[in-house]
């Protein structure tokens, strides 16, 4: 991959989430307050996802990829200019991923090695973290650490999650699994997991503050508002003792959990405003489902269609950039670098006409290349259908040949029956100037004792 597909791919996908997200912000407010927080939370993960797996690039790139690998018009191909352009934004871009990342290695560090620094749970909580799982009917085995390090409850590691507890005498059993059944429920939404994904998201578009900013605040809160809904909303949990939890959790430490984990409470305004979201949703409990799925269909379609035509825009860009800066590469060639032959009379070996195509630039509707993918035997000759040019006119031919160490002779078949060429191996192209109008032919001649293949296009 080029450093000119990478940073196209980059732009596509921080554009693509900016958009998702922006819909998405649109939205939350409605959902929290019909209590449709999980449905929320599930759009959200979607977003985390499209924020690091690049699907409308992919795409774009499918939609815009011929048959033999080359793209329609110049889609992402580039002149020197670009090419310092975006090896000087892919440098950077690394750069400042790398700086950006220490913080989070340096904080999942901390947690890998709290594990051995951390005294095991004792058995009494231990119990309670097994009948709390057997509750919620979870299998897995939880690692059960407590210590005086531990400023907060808190839940980490995907496949050998860990539970932290302070080792404080401030939690009675009914805490305990309170304090349980809010890390299992992280663990049975798969947060750890999102917030990691988070944290590579902010990494990759370190360079877009809203997705930077946004998405890490959007899945902080919200991931927490679904967990809280989702254990208040279980028979065996009382939502007064739960709320009593937070407050208690609050009073242990001001400090929050490492960003890499996730834990029962962060500051004190957000401790406030989830014990108040948790008493709406108990009071009303959902409503307007057709609102809320109407609301979540709108900003999946809408996503989908402004993070699509976006992209296309980008090419269009692109293409606009890369023709205003291939000129100036292109006004100092010699059009005519390869010799030019003259010659008349019949071809010695078999002489067959080819298939093409009719091709044309997307951004230039006048265009009219033909394509042309043949293969030809030893001395075979194959001819394109006639095609008619005006006197002064020109004729562009260009294409490869494999394998590239064999003789090629191409050119055009003239009204009068002259033949013009060219001779060379691996790369053929010229320009043929037309000295009178009529009917002409392309023709391909392989004056080796090899069988070859060309691909190419004449125009």
């Amino acid at each position: 991959m080029t450093w000119t597909n990478s940073f196209f791919l980059i732009l596509t996908l921080t554009i693509t989430t900016t958009c998702f997200l922006c819909l998405w912000e649109l939205g939350k407010e409605k959902w929290e307050r019909d209590g449709w927080i999980s449905l929320a939370c599930h759009l959200l993960y979607g977003i985390i996802f499209f924020s690091i797996i690049p699907a409308v690039y992919v795409i774009i790139m499918w939609r815009a990829e011929n048959s033999d690998g080359s793209t329609v018009g110049v889609a992402f191909e580039m002149t020197r200019r670009m090419e310092m352009v975006t090896v000087v934004c892919g440098f950077s871009w690394i750069a400042g991923m790398v700086l950006f990342s220490l913080k989070y290695i340096v904080d999942e560090i901390f947690l890998f090695s709290l594990q051995f620094r951390c005294m095991p749970g004792r058995k009494h909580e231990k119990e309670i973290l097994k009948q709390c799982c057997e509750n919620l009917g979870i299998r897995r085995k939880f690692r059960l650490y407590q210590d005086f390090r531990i400023c907060v409850p808190m839940i980490n590691g995907i496949l050998r999650p860990q539970i932290y507890l302070p080792d404080a005498k401030i939690f009675n059993d009914q805490d305990l699994m309170c304090i349980f059944y809010h890390e299992l429920t992280h663990y049975r939404h798969a947060d750890v997991f999102f917030k990691k994904l988070t944290v590579i998201a902010r990494c990759i578009h370190w360079f877009n503050p809203i997705i930077r900013k946004k998405l890490d605040r959007a899945i902080s809160v919200y991931s927490e508002a679904y967990c809280d809904s989702t254990v208040c909303g279980k028979s065996y949990v009382e939502t007064k003792s739960y709320c009593i939890v937070l407050l208690k959790a609050l009073q242990l430490s001001s400090e929050k959990a490492p960003y890499m984990a996730v834990g029962l409470c962060e500051s004190e305004n957000e401790i406030e405003e989830r014990i108040r979201r948790i008493g709406r949703i108990r009071k009303q409990g959902r409503r307007n489902r057709g609102v809320a799925v109407f609301l979540a269909v709108f900003v999946l379609v809408t996503g989908s269609i402004t993070s699509f035509a976006t992209g296309w825009g980008i090419v269009r860009v692109h293409e606009q950039l890369y023709n205003a800066t291939v000129i100036e590469v292109e006004e100092d060639l010699d059009v005519n670098e390869q010799l030019e032959y003259t010659t008349w009379g019949d071809f010695r070996g078999k002489v067959t006409e080819g298939t093409v195509k009719k091709e044309k630039i997307e951004i230039d509707p006048k265009s009219n290349f033909t394509r042309m993918e043949w293969t030809l035997a030893p001395n075979e000759v194959v001819m394109s259908p006639k095609f008619y040019k005006d006197s002064g006119s020109d004729v562009w031919i260009s294409f490869l040949v494999e394998p590239r160490d064999v003789n090629v002779r191409g050119g055009i078949i003239e009204a009068n029956g002259e033949r013009r060429y060219i001779e060379d191996k691996e790369e053929l192209w010229n320009v043929f100037i037309l000295r009178e109008g009529g009917s002409y032919r392309m023709f391909v001649e392989n004056v080796s004792d090899f069988s070859i293949q060309i691909y190419g296009f004449y125009e």
